[in-house]
């Protein structure tokens, strides 16, 4: 998928090479595993899964709703983090992440 996975490039050299940053010191790729909404992107999301086993996990796709965002670009983390839960939770179906 177009805009699926980036290439994180990290360059560097030594010293006497001046400026020169032409070798590649720990270069990465980023691969979008969900989407806007969370919907998996397959087959990324499934591999990324097994990879990690059974650690738990939680993904961010975006702000809940624009209150969510406005407290966040307001460094309100607190805040935005207990609205974003509250409308979660809100959600017809949503898990019962807690009883565990």
């Amino acid at each position: 998928q177009p805009g699926s996975s980036w290439h994180r490039g990290i360059y560097g050299a030594p010293p006497v090479m001046g400026r020169c940053a032409c070798f590649s010191l720990g270069s990465y790729e980023l691969v979008k595993i969900i989407d806007a909404v969370g919907r998996p992107l397959e087959p990324h999301y499934s591999e990324f899964l097994a990879y990690m086993g059974g650690v738990p996990l939680r993904f961010w796709a975006g702000f809940a709703d624009e209150e969510a965002k406005n407290l966040t670009e307001a460094n309100h983390f607190g805040a935005a983090w207990a609205r974003t839960m509250h409308l979660w939770c809100q959600e017809e179906g949503a898990p019962d992440i807690y009883s565990k």
